[in-house]
């Protein structure tokens, strides 16, 4: 006669729960078949991709379920047949006792989408089992039985075979309403049948489970009380995130509460997965009656969203972003506004060097103001920059004088750092300018480095504008000439060379060098018609 026993709960214990499940449905099979000292237990395996974690944890624990076998003088055998479609389902090992070997054939690689359970246990029942064994196939998977859709005699066949060839089918899947092809109904069709849900555990003492089956009198006490006895029960009774919104990188917790509501202790294992990939994975002894909360630190690199599960349950969604730097994580090292006039509505770049000091990456966002005549500032823009930490970069703000800002002094500020002045032309002025600046505020001893000179034409009237470039005031060294038309700004490029010794042998520059440990800094000065244009010369001392 057949007994079952069901229970509900949540997590898996691989190792513990297939021991127990299996010694439990020996116990099942009645009186003859629980006293059998031998057993030949096949895995049919689902080796479709969202199993992989468990074909690692069945790999993983493979050996703890030969021990308790071993431990308890039974004699056991063990095959492996996976499965996916019909064509893609095999036999992996044969029947052995070596444990080492179903260990090796369980290094495989996860694919395909489809699971015809039914196919499997028919190969199963194909292998060679001895005749004193009892035979227990037993079905891994986390989805119902497709091969049950497409043909529903695989299915009966494979369940007649189960009674015909006084075999148990032991199954964990989930718990579904499908009654058609949901595994937990085929362990009610047959004659020795036990179910699970993927996420119970119905650990049972194994050594209490033997002792039972060997010295009680099957008709005086149900195997199902014995079981009972020795039997812990777990379940998830809360499950939450700290954070369901986090940024790249950043640690938040899972919380998971397990309660075992069960007459005897046992090891519940937590396993945190997403998209089958697995994040966390404790065991932890929980004694009957005891309750534990697992602390899962968790994180992401990637921006993404994601689901999580607890022993392929759902836990909870998590939405990950890039990763925002606070001002306080963000220092403004240098600035510079290279323009020191400009024309009304002419657009002209603003410069800020930003650093992260601090131990995580993420995006800054740098704020621009001006200050005019010294009033109130005012925000004017953000600009967004990706700083790894220690990294720092430059970030600029394409400005435009306003037509209205006419004759006024602009101060720029980045993060409360001011960088730099401009001073808008007097739209009732006019006539014609010279607004010069070099590329670089620091160059080495003989590099060559850009000077930018703008011309701006502020009149009524087209203009000749000749632009003289050179290494000391009142001489002649590059002589440009340009026309500049009313209301236009045009840029002129000149490319100089700084000295080897520091300065361009001016009298500007004779008593401008001053060390700063093995570094000797000195000023290079031009003169652009009547402007002078500097840089800092950095050599070696």
């Amino acid at each position: 006669m057949m007994t079952r026993k069901r229970r509900t709960g949540v997590a898996v214990v691989w190792a513990t729960l297939l021991v127990v499940s299996l010694l439990a449905t020996a116990a099942f099979a009645g009186p003859a078949a629980a006293q059998s000292d031998s057993a030949d237990i096949v895995f049919v395996f689902d080796k479709t991709d969202s199993m992989d974690p468990h074909r690692e944890a069945l790999q993983d624990d493979i050996g703890n379920v030969a021990d308790e076998f071993e431990s308890k003088g039974i004699d056991a055998r063990y095959g492996l047949v996976t499965y996916e479609e019909d064509w893609n389902t095999e036999v992996r090992q044969p029947l052995t006792s070596d444990t080492g070997e179903l260990k090796e054939s369980l290094n495989f690689e996860t694919s395909g989408n489809m699971e015809n359970a039914s196919h499997g246990i028919h190969m199963a029942l194909d292998m060679e089992f001895r005749d004193d064994a009892q035979k227990i196939v037993v079905v891994i998977t986390n989805e119902d039985d497709d091969g049950a859709n497409n043909n529903t005699a695989v299915k009966e066949r494979a369940l007649q075979r189960i009674d015909d060839e006084n075999a148990c089918l032991v199954a964990f899947s989930p718990d579904s309403d499908r009654d058609y092809n949901d595994l937990n109904t085929y362990t009610e069709e047959v004659d020795c049948g036990h179910w699970s849900n993927f996420d119970t555990e119905s650990f049972t003492d194994v050594a209490a489970v033997i002792e039972d089956e060997a010295t009680s009198d099957p008709e005086s006490t149900s195997r199902d009380d014995r079981v009972e006895r020795s039997a812990p029960d777990f379940e998830v009774i809360e499950k939450s995130l700290s954070n369901t919104t986090v940024s790249a990188g950043e640690t938040f917790t899972a919380e998971v509460v397990v309660t075992n509501d069960g007459s005897a202790g046992g090891t519940y294992h937590a396993l945190i997965t997403d998209s089958d990939q697995v994040h966390y994975s404790e065991r932890v002894d929980i004694e009957a009656g005891e309750t534990h909360t697992f602390n899962a630190p968790l994180s992401y690199a990637e921006v993404d969203k994601h689901m999580l599960q607890i022993n392929h349950r759902f836990l909870d969604h998590v939405t990950v972003k890039e990763r925002q730097l606070v001002a306080e994580n963000v220092a403004v090292s240098d600035g510079a506004v290279k323009r020191s006039v400009v024309m009304p509505n002419e657009s002209y770049a603003v410069a800020a060097t930003v650093e992260n000091p601090g131990n995580h990456s993420g995006y800054a966002t740098v704020p621009f103001a001006v200050r005019e005549d010294g009033n109130n500032t005012t925000h004017v823009a953000n600009e967004t920059v990706y700083l790894s930490s220690g990294e720092a970069k430059t970030v600029t703000y394409e400005a435009t004088a306003d037509a209205n800002a006419s004759g006024v002094n602009q101060t720029w500020v980045v993060q409360n750092t001011t960088v730099g002045n401009v001073s808008v032309l007097d739209g009732n002025a006019s006539g014609v300018g010279i607004d010069s600046y070099p590329e670089s505020s620091s160059v080495g001893a003989n590099e060559s480095y850009n000077l930018t000179s703008v011309v701006y034409n502020n009149g009524n009237d087209s203009r000749m504008v000749s632009v003289n470039v050179a290494p000391q005031d009142r001489q002649i060294g590059t002589l440009r000439m340009l026309t500049v038309n009313p209301g236009e700004s045009v840029e002129l490029t000149h490319t100089v060379q700084a000295p080897a010794g520091g300065n361009n042998g001016s009298a500007a520059t004779t008593n401008a060098t001053e060390t700063d440990a093995n570094l000797v800094r000195t000023m290079d000065s031009w003169w652009v018609n009547d402007e002078t244009v500097s840089v800092t010369v950095n050599a070696g001392s």
